[in-house]
């Protein structure tokens, strides 16, 4: 900045600006370090948006001073100083410096407009003389129209002599937050997750049992709780259920839970989800069921506790899954061989479907390195590296090399999943045995998910040979319409292309020649004013189309008349005039005056409606007094 630190100086007044600024920036660059470092991006929710807030202050706090651009190289001093405290920090350095710059950028531009309104709202407030109430509602306005954060309004507004009433300020703003909530909520199918699950806090750990294929069938196990919560005569009988142990796994590291049967008294009802919960004793996977058939309800939860009952998982989106989920770890690695050291997975979501993987990097991938990205992750499944997995101690995991994902919090003992030298990662989900499981690899998107954060979605196996299945007839369709091989399409096209391009160029020739032509006889109609000797053209126009009657008035007046007014069928207008002569929007203002319409343009050209030609006389014995 160019100052020097107060304190240092002698001025030991704590409520110097100068020491605030510099105390201000230096204590939230560091705690946003961390935070970044530990897997936390920029957001509007939970632990993102307490980040963003702190960032956002010490950039207002930093452009105050004279300086932008500056949070990345404050953090870069900070992480050579502490690293060797905080080990994190350097083996994260390009992602959290990549982070800081992005969120600078971006809030700079978001800082300009929203401070700009706020000010106009503080003006508001003076010219009605009400310097001392500032309403929450006008700071909300402010957060959700403009991102402007809540704090940062409040303390602009205090630094400008207004008085904020703490507590009415925090309602209004909370009142209108509410309101927001509730309308977002209104268009949306809204369900409230772990609502309820009180009652299976107390249950025993659930032990998972399906780690591998050769346990998922008609596996027998003993009920622990069984709770319905909805069962009508009108509907099929839905529940939620514990057993003391499940072939089922759980929603979690972003794979989708197991879905398959449960067989209880001769009744069948289908696993739709299985989740799991953090109950007292450790973790507790719910199962939600509905009964196949409208039958006799099962009853409460206390006739089926301690008998036993058998589930099956659905094998095949078991194995859909699993190889998504492998695919992600091969991603991983993938995106690290292209794009370098740094990248960090920052969530993700594998179903039967598609692998879903959100990741930090500070730009779009180019095409290339999209292709070079899935080359690597077909070569890695190619190359049948078999999957190893082990249990070992958090810190021998570490120093092995496997990658932990910054934002999961691990007990002493993890577990790991190695893929051969490629992918070596802490993980708790289901894999191939062996990659060459994973089959067809095909990346279907590339995009961004919010600041600094991309998004790649991906096929595999069956989900990606199904799309390349579909490709391939459509290409082959395409083919037989454009009536040449498929390896020809492009050619093809880009010929009908040049061809549909010359053919716009001949009708553009020909519309500019029949344009003049149609202009020509307007040009006949032409009178000249005696006194001002400029030659005028005023005329309608049997046509309702103002694009056309436009080229046609910059047509004429090509021909050098001073002053051409053409009116449509329907009111439209247009009028050109020579440059440097008369005002074209001066006509059209007594046009207006006596046959309305609205319009605009330059003084040589203008185009509006809405004219009433019924009073087309006294509007051309205007135009050619001019």
């Amino acid at each position: 900045t160019g100052k020097k630190y107060p304190p240092y100086a002698g001025d030991l007044n704590e409520n110097s600006v100068i020491t605030r600024a510099f105390r201000v920036i230096a204590d939230h660059v560091r705690c946003s370090t961390h935070l970044i470092a530990d897997g936390v991006s920029a957001s509007n929710e939970g632990r993102g948006y307490v980040l963003r807030r702190l960032l956002r202050r010490a950039i207002r706090f930093g452009r105050d001073l004279g300086v932008t651009n500056f949070l990345h190289k404050i953090s870069e001093v900070y992480i050579a100083e502490y690293s060797e405290f905080y080990p994190e920090l350097s083996e994260r350095k390009k992602v959290v410096l990549d982070a800081l710059h992005i969120e600078e950028k971006s809030f700079l531009k978001t800082l300009e407009k929203g401070e700009k309104k706020l000010f106009e709202i503080l003006e508001g407030y003076k010219k009605s003389d009400n310097i001392s109430k500032f309403s929450g509602k006008d700071a909300f306005l402010l957060s959700d129209t403009y991102g402007f954060p809540k704090d940062l309004t409040r303390e602009i507004a205090e630094e400008k002599g207004f008085v904020i009433d703490e507590e009415k300020f925090n309602v209004e703003f909370d009142t209108e937050l509410q309101l927001q909530r509730e309308r977002s909520r209104s268009n949306q199918n809204f369900e409230m997750k772990g609502q309820g699950n009180e009652v299976f806090e107390e249950l025993p750990a659930t032990e998972f049992i399906g780690d591998t294929g050769s346990n998922l069938q008609k596996v027998e196990v003993k009920m622990l709780k069984f709770v319905t919560s909805k069962c009508e005569k009108t509907q099929k009988c839905t529940v939620t259920f514990v057993t003391d142990k499940t072939p089922c796994y759980a929603e979690s590291g972003g794979q989708v839970g197991d879905r398959g049967l449960l067989f209880v008294e001769g009744n069948t009802f289908t696993i739709t989800d299985t989740k799991k919960i953090k109950g007292n004793n450790g973790d507790v996977f719910l199962h939600s069921a509905q009964m196949l058939e409208k039958v006799k309800c099962m009853g409460g939860s206390d006739n089926l506790v301690g008998k036993k009952v058998e589930i099956s998982v659905d094998e095949n989106l078991r194995k859909r899954t699993t190889r998504h989920h492998s695919a992600a770890h091969l991603l991983q690695s993938a995106l690290t061989a292209v794009l370098g050291d740094g990248i960090s997975q920052a969530g993700s979501l594998v179903d039967e479907n598609k692998t879903r993987f959100d990741f930090s990097f500070p730009r779009a991938l180019k095409e290339k390195e999209i292709a070079k990205v899935q080359a690597e992750i077909a070569k890695y499944a190619s190359e049948s590296h078999k999957v190893e997995v082990k249990e070992m101690s958090i810190d021998d995991a570490k120093s092995a090399g496997a990658v932990a994902l910054f934002s999961e919090k691990y007990g002493k003992t993890v577990r790991t999943v190695r893929m051969g030298e490629p992918s070596f990662e802490l993980c708790g989900g289901t894999h191939v045995q062996n990659t060459s499981e994973i089959g067809a690899v095909q990346i279907v998107s590339e995009s961004s998910c919010s600041s600094g954060i991309r998004r790649i979605e991906m096929l595999v196996a069956d989900s990606a040979q199904e799309l390349l299945d579909t490709v391939y007839l459509r290409e082959q369709k395409i083919a037989g319409q454009l009536k040449c091989s498929p390896i020809q399409i492009e050619e093809r096209i880009k010929k009908l292309s040049d061809e549909k391009k010359d053919l716009q160029n001949e009708i553009g020739a020909l519309a500019k020649k029949l344009l003049a032509f149609e202009a020509e006889e307007f040009y006949d109609r032409r009178t000249t004013n005696e006194k001002t000797g400029n030659v005028v053209v005023c005329e309608p126009v049997p046509s309702h189309d103002l694009k056309h009657v436009a080229g046609m008035v910059r047509a004429l007046s090509d021909k050098k008349v001073d002053v051409v007014v053409l009116f449509t069928e329907d009111g439209g207008i247009a009028i050109a005039t020579q440059k440097g002569q008369i005002d074209a929007r001066e006509i059209f203002a007594k046009i207006k005056e006596i046959a309305g319409g609205n319009g605009g343009g330059s003084p040589f050209f203008l185009q509006g409606k809405g004219v009433n030609l019924e009073r087309f006389p006294e509007v051309r014995e205007i135009v050619e007094g001019v």
